[in-house]
């Protein structure tokens, strides 16, 4: 089973492309529907507006605070996961 945590290490070191993540994301059964908030200034306004469990979206969201991903990036990820 692939994890949020599997796909972002691999985008990290260039295993996989962003747009081959983005179909992972969008390919996955969340734990909890997805905090959709658009921009890091969104994220960092309410970093916690409702917990959810090891393995949500909020491990993207951590990811882009912590500079792991881009703001593009971040974007192509949150549309993805709208679309499923």
């Amino acid at each position: 089973m692939t994890t949020v945590t599997d796909v972002l290490d691999r985008l990290a070191t260039g295993e996989t492309s962003t747009e081959q993540a983005a179909a992972e994301f969008a390919a996955m059964s969340w734990p909890a529907p997805p905090t959709r908030r658009a921009t890091l200034a969104q994220i960092q306004a309410d970093p916690d507006p409702e917990p959810e469990p090891p393995g949500g979206f909020a491990e993207v969201e951590q990811a882009l605070i912590n500079d792991d991903i881009t703001a593009e990036q971040y974007q192509i990820f949150v549309q993805a996961v709208q679309k499923h």
